[in-house]
């Protein structure tokens, strides 16, 4: 039997959060977080996911990897619907942003990395060991950091521990939540390399959530741009980034330095919208430099070439 293409397949999937409270509890507002989000992402590929802070990219990677339980919609995983059941979960890992405050500061590098196989039982204590060193060699740290505790440890050597503590219950997904914005330039680059180089050698499969298209266009296969809790613009890479359509990629791109070219960087004009109380229409309107009367009316998605756009004139 053939495996299926698909690895994670997400539909009509949608987040509220409630806000404030009326008297017996009721919620005073709803924030919608993410939005009617949808999107397949095929075995031993990389899909990016960009936008700007508070547009619902930690939201998504929240559901997948079962911080948050969704409002609404299915996530399916290896074609079955995503629960706690534990198999299930074990292929699903996640590498948060900041590896200074997701490492426990009490606990040494020999407990954080096998905490994972001690909680699910796998193995003798000498059999976990085993694994915990071999996983460290694989994420290129020594022997040496087993007895070590986070703060001793530089922060790249930190962010490898991050990474070996996922890796350690084989997952086929890896859910990576900005994992090199807190890290200086040089080290970002060793992480990338790290992370292009497991994925060979484990046939893994990555989400990759950043607010640099740059970054992720240089080894992601899809992504999807999303806004306000919706995705405005999703297909593979050389379509987005060299042909992006809709008005919100473009002006991602533009923000982003460019040291071959001159400068002409058109920052995205005002603040992004409150999710309490977003525009009516297409919500990318207020800032939008090609907003018309027509984007009043809520957009439907548009295929175009091999994109699917949310834009009334994409």
């Amino acid at each position: 039997m053939n495996e299926r293409v698909n690895l994670l397949e997400v539909r009509n999937l949608c987040k509220k959060f409630p806000v404030g409270e009326r008297f017996f509890g009721a919620p005073r507002h709803w924030l919608h977080a993410v939005c009617d989000v949808e999107f397949d992402i095929p075995r031993k590929s990389v899909f990016g996911f960009v936008g700007e802070s508070g547009s619902g990219k930690s939201t998504i990677a929240n559901m997948i990897s079962g911080v948050h339980h969704p409002s609404s919609g299915q996530i399916l995983f290896k074609g079955r619907p995503l629960s706690d059941a534990p198999e299930v979960r074990r292929g699903i890992q996640m590498v948060f942003q900041d590896p200074e405050t997701s490492l426990d500061p009490r606990k040494t590098v020999r407990f954080l990395v096998g905490e994972g196989l001690a909680l699910h039982r796998m193995g003798t204590k000498s059999e976990r060991d085993v694994k915990v060193r071999t996983v460290l060699s694989s994420v290129g740290l020594s022997y040496e950091v087993l007895n070590k505790y986070p703060h001793e440890l530089s922060g790249g050597q930190r962010q490898r521990v991050a990474v070996a503590r996922a890796l350690i219950l084989q997952p086929e997904l890896l859910v990576l939540d900005e994992p090199t914005s807190a890290l200086d330039v040089s080290v970002q680059a060793q992480i990338l390399n790290l992370l292009m180089d497991l994925q060979r050698a484990f046939s893994l499969t990555y989400i990759f959530i950043t607010h640099d298209l740059k970054i992720v266009s240089h080894f992601a296969d899809n992504i999807a741009v999303l806004y306000l809790g919706r995705i405005v613009e999703i297909g593979p890479v050389d379509e987005v980034v060299d042909k992006p359509r809709h008005p919100y990629t473009r002006a991602l791109l533009d923000s982003v330095p460019d040291p071959g070219k001159a400068l002409n960087r058109k920052p995205i004009k005002g603040e992004i919208p409150s999710p309490l109380d977003p525009p009516a229409g297409c919500v990318f309107r207020t800032r939008c430099p090609l907003a018309h009367e027509i984007c009043r009316i809520a957009p439907e998605y548009r295929i175009v070439q091999k994109s699917r756009i949310l834009c009334h004139l994409a």
